[in-house]
């Protein structure tokens, strides 16, 4: 086996792991079918879909970036960034691929052409991670800021310059960045007028260290080190949150938390699921009427691995649910029993 970097779902049908060998490893859901898809030397640290899902782009740390066709596994085309790459994303109407790497620059590569378009390599630096929200790319880096770019030209929306440590997530809602950056906290960032990003509110709560958080619709979910999980409320307008859930059950500190993805048939979200470092993975229910907080039990408990987890997340049907660890091993469990 081989260490879990990073996990993708393909709608519902399939799910991608890239590992720190090299390979792709493809689970077909619907017909139980494997396959190994091989051309990177070293880790692949990040997967992106694009071309109506029927193409996946990766990332690794041989330097390369490869375009491959989701059905065969083929390999389309390589393009060589000659640096250990971190970090991916599609972006400009699925025309370009950004990347970070070793050299912590922000770098934009033309998917048809292979080439590199927009040099901003030395304009960014000491980035960290880059992920793609709505029409914003997020990068963040390792003095604690974190840059809104504009995805067709690369060029700064607005920056995040509030002594926020070392981040250890940060997502985008609406108008919002939600940051887990070395503190019991979730700070909430919201653009000046001077396109400064500035702090807007905190989620108190936790009693250690957020290690993780998710967004979906008005909720913030977050994981910590103190062994718990919480949800908040947050309203945009006013920048203001309500706590609604405190999840107890884990035996050591929650590395992983991932809400469900919202249903045209339902109303809001309806649970959310955690990954820790005693090897479980927890799914539990938001409920339908969360206005006070409360703690929750889980809906259901697994001894998921044999080492900490490191991610979960749910399909875009919300009937699987992923957990990846430093087991080496992703495994998949049916949302509704856990089998």
């Amino acid at each position: 086996g081989s260490g879990i970097l990073c996990v993708l779902f393909r709608e519902s049908l399939e799910i991608f792991v890239g590992t720190e060998m090299g390979d792709i490893e493809k689970f077909d859901l619907v017909t139980r079918k494997s396959m190994t898809l091989k051309h990177h030397a070293k880790g692949v640290t990040s997967l992106a879909l694009f071309n109506a899902n029927r193409s996946l782009v990766s990332s690794g740390r041989d330097g390369i970036i490869t375009v491959w066709k989701c059905h065969e596994g083929k390999v389309l085309k390589t393009i060589v960034a000659e640096e250990s790459l971190e970090a991916l994303a599609v972006c400009d109407h699925e025309t370009k691929a950004c990347t970070t790497g070793e050299n912590g620059g922000i770098r934009f590569w033309d998917l048809k052409t292979s080439s590199e378009v927009l040099l901003r390599r030395k304009k960014y630096s000491n980035v960290l991670d880059i992920t793609l929200a709505g029409d914003v790319l997020v990068a963040s880096k390792v003095e604690g800021d974190v840059l809104s770019l504009d995805p067709k030209d690369g060029t700064q929306r607005s920056l995040t310059v509030g002594n926020l440590d070392e981040v250890y997530d940060a997502k985008v809602l609406g108008r919002h960045i939600a940051i887990a950056s070395n503190s019991n906290d979730v700070r909430i960032l919201a653009p000046t007028e001077s396109d400064i990003w500035d702090h807007s509110a905190s989620l108190s709560g936790h009693t250690n260290v957020v290690l993780a958080i998710d967004v979906g619709g008005e909720f913030i979910a977050s994981a910590s080190k103190d062994k718990t999980a919480r949800v908040w409320k947050f309203n945009e307008e006013e920048s203001a949150s309500s706590l609604v859930f405190i999840a107890e059950g884990h035996t050591e500190a929650v590395g992983a938390v991932a809400l469900a993805k919202k249903q045209k048939n339902q109303p809001s979200r309806e649970f959310f699921v955690t990954g820790a470092a005693d090897r479980t993975v927890k799914l539990w229910s938001l409920g339908s009427n969360a206005s006070v907080a409360k703690k929750v039990s889980a809906v259901w408990t697994v001894l998921a691995h044999e080492k900490d987890i490191n991610c979960v997340e749910a399909s875009p049907d919300n009937k699987i649910i992923a957990s990846g660890s430093q087991d080496r091993t992703v495994k998949l469990w049916g949302r509704a029993d856990s089998t």
